[in-house]
């Protein structure tokens, strides 16, 4: 049937005609969806708040040779405070960059479904930042990325010191260090704090608290591990960095 149900996160929204909206969604079973909304921009339209960005619907779409199109939607969680509060919005649209930036075309992964929604109902109520480096240290897992963390990426060798060196594939020991570029340095701190967050349930989230320079570090590495994996820089990590500065 042309006619398929699925419940899917919207990642973007883009203004189309004079009226319609083309989407980006993500769904668990059939992975990334272009569709289009008609009609959408107008104000007594009934699709108007199943697609609004970062927010999770029930759809029911038209399958297209090149673009589906919707023809029913209920919202499922609307996700009010990252809509209501510029920072949390900043690290929700930083999420849903990434995952687009990592995936390919229409795979499914439920596991990435999953992970992303966990990730926009934690940042309702956890630090934004602490989110986000859950969710980038569990993609790296999920994408099958993960680093080497506990002994050197290019010999083998154990890594020591109190300060690591981290290099294009995981942490390098000190010979290794010396011959190769890395992605700046990792304290054992923050070590501990990223193997944890790489197997962590979202909903122990709660409970994890984290220094600034815990997080900063993390977050140097993590987008160095990320990016050697994506075509461009994102967008939403300059804003990000706006926003603190």
């Amino acid at each position: 049937m042309r006619l398929y149900k699925t419940t899917a996160i919207v990642l973007q929204s883009v203004p189309y005609r004079e009226a319609d909206v083309l989407l980006t969604l993500y769904a668990p079973a059939r992975g990334k969806i272009r569709a289009l909304a008609k009609g959408v921009r107008r104000p007594k339209s009934r699709l108007r708040g199943g697609v609004q960005p970062l927010t999770q619907s029930s759809f029911v779409l038209y399958a297209g040779r090149t673009l589906d199109t919707v023809t029913q939607c209920q919202p499922e969680a609307t996700f009010p405070r990252i809509h209501a509060e510029l920072e949390r919005w900043a690290y929700a649209n930083y999420l849903a960059e990434l995952l687009l930036a990592c995936i390919g075309g229409s795979e499914e992964s439920p596991a990435l479904f999953a992970l992303l929604l966990a990730a926009l109902h934690l940042l309702e109520d956890e630090e934004p930042a602490l989110v986000a480096r859950f969710f980038a240290a569990r993609l790296l897992v999920l994408l099958g990325y993960g680093p080497e963390l506990s002994r050197c990426a290019a010999c083998g060798r154990a890594v020591t010191g109190d300060v690591l060196t981290v290099g294009a594939e995981g942490l390098l020991c000190q010979e290794c260090a010396t011959a190769q570029t890395g992605g700046g340095r990792l304290s054992r701190r923050s070590l501990a704090a990223l193997e944890y967050l790489m197997r962590a349930r979202p909903a122990t989230l709660g409970r994890v608290r984290l220094g600034e320079a815990v997080l900063e570090e993390l977050e140097t590495v993590l987008d160095f591990w990320l990016g050697r994996h994506l075509e461009r820089p994102l967008k939403s990590v300059a804003f990000l960095h706006g926003l603190k500065r």
